[in-house]
């Protein structure tokens, strides 16, 4: 039986998270561990209520506030399982049975390297699914949301990780910071040979609370990073052929949304942290292989 070790962090969210590890608390799964990283909340969490929790839950703090991608980094390092899943604290489990097809999934399929699953997003008066799929493609043949295939990617909100692979392909790239860290994983694992695949059957319903911060200033600090990595993800993964169409097309589109929002002095911010932090990456352009691979399966290469 595979070990399965479920991944959270948070930060200033209790009763968000408390939805999250009561909808792991009740999964019908024996191999199971679960991971708490407390990212910097004001006050600190209180664990009590999880002391006789069906499963053991651990409990790590950082002091000062880390970001996604380290966060996901340090709950790797903590972890035992065969498979990591890590959830948002804004999402949660709907089917008891979800981990053990998890495991299923990773028991049958030896080159499964990252299972997504249907992510369906509640977001104000607004409930539509989250999947590994651009608008145009799912405008093309609806069916996608339902069947399960083989992807090019995967949402961060909810997803699995096979240990191995991660051991060939490396984590979260903390360079990124926030945003294109998960299709970074992505082409990275396509590139040690291992698949991606969707299933649909696993459903976790993820329910963003309303943002605290101001509308512009969060449009501002998306915008910033939006436009930062899609530079460092070019540059890292594409090949010339592709990285000139894809940076050239997406920066375009940022500049317009830029303009239109009045952050077009963002916008620059981001381009000008984007070159600069090139040198901290080592370019790895996608091989022959892994170029078939996403074309074959709803890759993204161009835009």
């Amino acid at each position: 039986m595979l070990k399965i070790s479920v991944l959270i962090g948070t930060r200033n969210r209790p009763e968000v998270v408390r939805r999250c590890i009561n909808s792991v608390m009740m999964q019908d799964y024996q191999a199971l561990e679960v991971i708490v990283l407390d990212d910097a909340s004001s006050p600190p969490m209180d664990t009590t209520p999880y002391v006789n929790s069906r499963y053991p839950v651990r409990f790590i703090r950082s002091d000062t506030h880390l970001g996604l991608a380290v966060v996901r980094n340090k709950l790797i390092a903590e972890a035992t399982g065969d498979v990591y899943f890590i959830i948002d604290d804004d999402a949660y489990f709907t089917e008891a049975d979800s981990i053990k097809k998890v495991a299923g999934a990773f028991h049958t399929n030896s080159e499964l390297g990252i299972l997504a699953v249907k992510i369906i997003d509640y977001r104000g008066n607004t409930i539509r699914p989250l999947t590994p799929h651009s608008r145009n493609q799912l405008r093309q043949d609806q069916t996608l949301i339902d069947r399960p295939h083989r992807i090019s990617y995967f949402n961060g909100g909810a997803h699995a990780l096979r240990r191995t692979v991660l051991q060939e392909s490396g984590t979260f790239d903390e360079v990124l910071m926030y945003g294109h860290d998960e299709i970074d994983l992505a082409y990275s694992v396509l590139g040690c040979g291992y698949e991606i695949f969707y299933q649909p059957d696993i459903i976790v319903n993820h329910c963003p609370p309303p943002r605290e911060s101001g509308k512009k200033s969060e449009t501002a600090w998306r915008l910033y990073y939006l436009t930062r990595n899609r530079i460092l993800f070019a540059y890292k993964h594409l090949p010339l052929r592709y990285t000139v169409p894809y940076t050239a097309g997406w920066l375009g589109w940022y500049a317009f949304r830029a303009i239109k929002t009045g952050l077009f002095t963002t916008y620059l911010k981001g381009v000008r942290s984007g070159v600069s932090s090139l040198k901290k990456l080592q370019r790895k352009p996608a091989s022959p292989e892994t170029i078939a691979y996403l074309k074959a399966h709803y890759g993204r290469l161009w835009r």
